[in-house]
């Protein structure tokens, strides 16, 4: 049908000519707009989710929601204010304040829904109508905001503080707050979630280029409480694949972030599927803090421990061979599926002794490697005081299925690893 290559855009206008359009794109309109949802803490955000999970056609087919953590800055709302004498949004600049000024309605609106059970409420009804659809759903927490349900509706009110003032707004995430209220939420729906995704995408106060102007960022930690870690465990038994993004530098991580994780990682004994991936070169190749990367990988690894791990995927990280080989030691008896995409090891020839390893020690059914990176120390230098490294890449684009395949794709990765290191 045609409606298979309009846009997205061309779709909606579609569905408002008459009835029969209307019906006839239902099925590409469940697929690009309500099988993946994704809203903000707002009213309007958390009022759109509720409607579509509730809805007898679009409920059934929603399978992802993702919540974005990120909220107006307290500096965001001491500079745009409201007139309420002129009853308009009207933004006015800190030293023109009037007694008649309140804080941004904007900001107050995402307080107030921080406020106890607020947001927890609203969440919970629309998981709720999920669990009576028969759904078994994807849950995705992370600090995007660009293509969110209310973001749109919720800048539209301050745009006009943008044009007056071009510094942009300032943001802020609170992973703490809406990992703690989603949990919350699906012990009180008692909605059966199978994937957790968590996405960290940006740098602290880091600028970011929209338009004319730039908007800033601050990444907050996420911190779990032994409450939250409980709630992990009684509504995470049945949580089969986890997802992981660090795609931001580790110093913005942060200890407290990866402390976090890794008790929740602790508490999640039966993943199935665990996928880590860090952003760690640049576009040129440049690796910055490598040794901070190594780091981090070294505090999650001891707390993977689920008896069940057969697909494992690491992409664009640093590690110590000695680090991955734990992992995979700890898990032999059940991977089945090994994938290796952009990831660097921090000693020449490691690579080397790695898939000799792999070779004799596992029984992989499946494996994808692509672009095994060599960290060399000696071409780190500094880099406005952040340790910088470049790494040399092969073994590209090897996969194979079938164990018998799988030995020869290993041998293959052994050769490209010794012509790596004459």
């Amino acid at each position: 049908m045609i409606t298979d290559v309009m846009s997205k855009k061309d779709i909606t206008k579609l569905r408002l000519v008459c009835k029969k359009f209307h019906e006839n794109t239902i099925s590409r309109f469940i697929d690009e707009f309500t099988r993946e949802v994704s809203v903000m803490i707002t009213n309007k955000g958390l009022k759109a989710l509720s409607d579509i999970c509730e809805s007898p056609v679009f409920g059934p087919s929603v399978r992802k929601i993702t919540i974005s953590t990120r909220f107006l800055h307290d500096e965001t709302a001491c500079r745009c204010n409201v007139c309420l004498a002129d009853c308009e949004f009207k933004f006015l600049r800190e030293d023109d304040w009037c007694p008649s000024r309140t804080v941004n309605p904007r900001y107050a609106e995402q307080q107030a829904l921080k406020a106890p059970r607020k947001a927890l409420h609203e969440v919970a009804q629309a998981l709720g109508y999920l669990k009576c659809h028969g759904n078994a759903i994807y849950i995705s927490i992370s600090d995007e905001l660009w293509g969110t349900i209310g973001h749109q509706s919720f800048c539209a009110d301050i745009e006009d503080f943008e044009d007056f003032d071009k510094e942009g707004l300032v943001w802020y995430t609170d992973h703490t707050f809406v990992f703690s209220m989603l949990f919350q939420a699906l012990k009180t729906s008692k909605l059966e979630v199978k994937n957790l995704e968590l996405i960290f995408d940006h740098s602290k106060w880091e600028q970011i280029a929209e338009d004319d102007f730039a908007d800033r960022f601050e990444a907050g930690p996420l911190k779990l409480d032994e409450s939250s870690l409980e709630l992990v465990a009684d509504v995470g038994s049945k949580i089969e694949e986890v997802r992981l993004e660090f795609l931001n530098e580790p110093d913005y991580i942060g200890e407290t972030t990866c402390r976090s994780l890794a008790k929740l990682l602790r508490k999640l004994t039966h993943i199935r599927t665990l996928h880590i991936e860090y952003d760690f070169q640049d576009s040129l190749g440049v690796c910055y803090a490598p040794n901070a990367y190594q780091e981090h990988f070294k505090l999650l690894e001891p707390y993977v421990v689920s008896t069940d791990l057969s697909h494992l995927h690491l992409v664009m990280m640093m590690m110590e061979r000695k680090t991955l080989t734990k992992l995979l030691k700890r898990h032999a008896s059940t991977l089945k599926y090994l994938s290796l995409n952009n990831c660097a090891l921090s000693t020449k020839g490691d690579w080397d002794r790695l898939l000799r390893w792999l070779l004799v020690n596992l029984s992989l059914e499946r494996i994808k490697i692509d672009f095994l990176l060599i960290h060399d120390p000696s071409k780190d230098h500094g880099n406005d005081g952040i340790a910088v490294a470049e790494c040399q890449s092969y073994a590209r684009r090897l996969s194979a299925t079938g164990a018998s395949q799988v030995k020869k794709c290993l041998k293959k990765a052994i050769a490209c690893s010794k012509r790596s290191s004459s």
